[in-house]
């Protein structure tokens, strides 16, 4: 019993693992945005968001931009990236400092989905994995939207999750946070419709259907078709990339 106790208490403070990993991680990839040369998607990620000489944008003028120049595109993180942008200024550098910031924020949220999901130990596992990640790593100091579409993705299960399985009833914040999540996930990759779509299936064939079940599809629903308008541009945006 007494040994069961020191593991438990370990386990309760395992979060504070995440702190020299995030020195450490810090430590491999700043000294990079100065060392790495611009690429092409790079450029073309600020120009969409505001960095050329029409700039700087408002969020309809880069919605606007992208529907112009790269309609294939969801508009998510380019909008994050024009308000970091106009913020911060439009050196290089400084907009790869938010790619760097969303990776971990991304790493965060995995540790806390594997926390509440089984254990803090799964958490801290499931981070290291994530970290360690080729595709992870390469794109944690660039200026593309993937580190958004990582942070989304682990807040959007993480969020689900917790308003399926919470014992009480889940908050309007939750609920919230879920519409947010999805509307979020929606708009930082074409790809995140299969994450949406698996979270879909597993509703529908796992989670009780009771009032809960029904709050939850609504709000996802919801967010759908608040995004649904944009859904036109993207397919049309494909045509054109295709011809």
């Amino acid at each position: 019993m007494k040994q069961y106790k020191v593991l438990s208490n370990i386990g309760k403070h395992l979060w504070l693992a995440m702190i020299p990993l995030f020195l450490f991680i810090a430590s491999l990839t700043i000294p990079q945005i100065n060392d790495l040369p611009i690429s092409i998607d790079e450029h073309t990620s600020m120009w969409n968001a505001g960095d050329n000489p029409d700039g700087p944008y408002s969020p309809f003028d880069i919605i606007a931009s992208l529907n112009e120049y790269s309609a294939q595109h969801t508009p998510g993180y380019f909008l994050a990236l024009g308000l970091w942008g106009n913020l911060t200024g439009w050196h290089p550098p400084i907009l790869r400092v938010l790619a760097i910031f969303m990776s971990m924020l991304a790493m965060a949220w995995t540790f806390r989905l594997g926390r509440d999901l089984a254990s803090p130990q799964v958490g801290l596992v499931a981070t290291i994995l994530l970290s360690s990640l080729t595709f992870s790593n390469m794109y944690t100091v660039h200026i593309r939207m993937y580190p958004f579409l990582m942070v989304t993705v682990a807040f959007m299960l993480w969020i689900y999750l917790r308003v399926v399985y919470k014992p009480q009833e889940p908050t309007r914040l939750e609920f919230a946070g879920l519409f947010t999540g999805t509307l979020c996930l929606l708009s930082a990759h074409v790809f995140s419709l299969t994450i949406l779509i698996a979270l879909g299936l597993y509703h529908l064939l796992f989670v009780p259907k009771n009032w809960r079940w029904m709050r939850i599809s609504g709000t996802v629903i919801l967010a759908g078709l608040l995004f649904l308008p944009y859904v036109i541009v993207l397919v049309n945006g494909f045509k054109v990339t295709r011809t």
